[in-house]
């Protein structure tokens, strides 16, 4: 008895095949007892793009009219018609820049379209090149990848996974900027190569009900790297959740008595030491007031300073570097990560100087570690 295989269902790499991509593929009949699930691997595997195209991938990628319109259309990006490939930029042994010419079928006016491929997972610097660099000038900005796992090995100068990289795309579709980031995996049935299958991770539908937020710029995006990848990794606090606003610019935070944070930040030329409070804070006042001289003691040559809120003292900086993040911006990430826990350790003890400081005004008080969520906006 024979009968046609179910290629629906599940691959071994847990993947779904659509109906649409059968089309075109002779059916495949085996016997009844032949349908074991390693019978259905052997003929159907699911590979990486550089197994799938051979050791020259880059160069047989995305090179014909016809590979990129159904990359397009497996994304349901229907409103462009093709025109040239204007330019394809090979970075490194893992990258391949296409930028496709396409007239929009509304209007008809010319519009770039950026294809940033990478063998393994995406990382920070694929999505900031394709926002802020090689693919600013892009219509519609398309990440891709072939893998879903991270593995680091320390020499690299860009960490990333799809789960991170995910949110960045989010955010960059609730600013108005259309970002899609898009798996790939190269199909071969029986060793004959078919073709390649596209799976959508995010998309510009994906950004559900959020309000549009503003674009970050791309220094801020840099730092953020910097505090989510090498800042987090280094201090075991594990990855952001999923809806924070790693753009902030900021580290971690801690709880001080009084209604106090304390937290690390890059503000303008330098990384600063803050303890921050509610616009009119009793601690924060009295600490400037009583304890200033203390906290120079501590940081002496170090600029120290009051911000206020509508007149009322809310921060107070300590700039414990004069040496800009940028200096650190194309270092590798060892070298972050070396200057991570240099920043750690500031942190810290500067954690420990305003907690003694305070240690008399708590007294007196009898405050306790609360920390209102106003304060956050306040960092």
């Amino acid at each position: 008895m024979n009968r046609r295989i179910n290629l629906l269902e599940q691959t071994e790499h847990g993947d779904v095949i659509s109906k649409d991509f059968f089309e075109g593929i002779p059916e495949i009949t085996v016997n009844q007892s032949q349908t074991k699930r390693e019978d259905q691997e052997t003929r159907l595997k699911m590979v990486k793009l550089k197994e799938y195209f051979g050791r020259n991938w880059r160069r047989n990628y995305l090179t014909r009219k016809d590979e990129i319109m159904k990359l397009l259309d497996e994304l349901e990006i229907k409103n462009y018609e093709f025109i040239r490939i204007a330019s394809r930029m090979l970075i490194k042994d893992d990258r391949c820049v296409v930028i496709v010419i396409a007239k929009r079928t509304d209007n008809g006016h010319l519009r770039k379209i950026v294809i940033d491929t990478k063998l393994g997972n995406p990382t920070w610097q694929q999505f900031i090149d394709v926002t802020y660099n090689i693919g600013a000038d892009s219509e519609v900005k398309i990440i891709v990848f072939d893998d879903g796992y991270l593995e680091l090995d320390g020499k690299s100068d860009s960490p990333g996974d799809d789960l991170t990289i995910s949110d960045l795309v989010i955010r960059n579709n609730r600013c108005g900027v259309d970002t899609y980031l898009v798996q790939a995996k190269g199909i071969i049935i029986d060793g004959k190569k078919m073709r390649v299958l596209y799976s959508l991770s995010e998309g510009p539908k994906d950004g559900g009900d959020k309000p549009h937020v503003q674009l970050p710029s791309k220094e801020e995006l840099e730092e953020a790297e910097f505090w989510t990848c090498s800042y987090s990794s280094v201090g075991g606090f594990g990855p952001f959740e999923r809806d924070d606003d790693f753009t902030r610019g900021l580290g971690w935070y801690y709880s001080q008595k009084g209604n106090l944070l304390t937290a690390p930040a890059w503000m303008g030329e330098g990384l600063y030491m803050k303890v921050v409070g509610l616009p009119g804070s009793e601690a924060l006042k009295w600490l400037w007031r009583e304890k200033r001289s203390k906290i120079e003691m501590y940081y002496p040559g170090c600029p120290i300073t009051l911000e206020k809120k509508s007149g009322r003292p809310c921060k107070i900086t300590v700039q414990v570097s004069k040496e800009p993040f940028r200096n650190f911006l194309y270092s590798t990430l060892e070298e972050k990560e070396e200057y991570a826990r240099w920043v750690l350790c500031e942190e810290e003890r500067f954690s420990d100087v305003v907690e003694r400081l305070l240690e008399d005004f708590n007294a007196k008080k009898e405050t306790e570690f609360i920390c209102p969520d106003e304060l956050f906006e306040y960092l």
